[in-house]
């Protein structure tokens, strides 16, 4: 099934978004939104999509940030529960503040593999492939964080209905 284009000004994250990836058009940052069904050009930053989706769902990027860092203890490119209810976990492939900074939704990676360049090929779930700048080993590392984010809430929230 061939994925569709559109571009649209605003977006926000929701259980369908598999990944945010900058683009440059005319010098620009632009974001290409994969979604399982769908692919999407928005005309904002991937950290301005991340920031107000946060605001979306009623946390600041910081509150999310200060949350992830009380729970695991990761400060450096660390993952972001965008909204635990439904699952949205997302991880960026390098310092969020740089340009090239990708995010992934946790939930959609299937596979990864390197490529000859040192870059990871990711199979999402639904069998679509990426190549993202980001050594394989530190994939996996930001997987793990992601996957440990989501384990200590998970925890704590099965605590609180005991």
């Amino acid at each position: 099934m061939e994925a569709k284009q559109s571009y649209i000004p605003e977006y926000e994250i929701n259980r369908y978004t598999m990944a945010i990836i900058p683009e440059t058009i005319d010098n620009e940052v632009y974001s290409r939104v994969l979604e399982v069904n769908g692919e999407y050009m928005i005309k904002k930053k991937p950290l301005e999509i991340i920031r107000d989706s946060c605001d979306y769902f009623g946390c600041s990027m910081q509150g999310r940030k200060d949350g992830t860092r009380s729970l695991t203890g990761i400060t450096h490119k660390a993952p972001i529960m965008i909204e635990p209810a439904i699952n949205l976990y997302f991880f960026p492939t390098s310092s969020p503040t740089q340009s090239t900074c990708a995010w992934i939704a946790h939930r959609y990676v299937y596979r990864h593999t390197k490529d000859q360049f040192d870059n990871t090929l990711v199979t999402f779930t639904n069998q679509k492939k990426e190549r993202f700048s980001i050594s394989k080993g530190s994939f996996i590392s930001q997987l793990h964080r992601t996957a440990q984010l989501q384990s200590v809430y998970s925890t704590r929230m099965e605590r609180m209905l005991e």
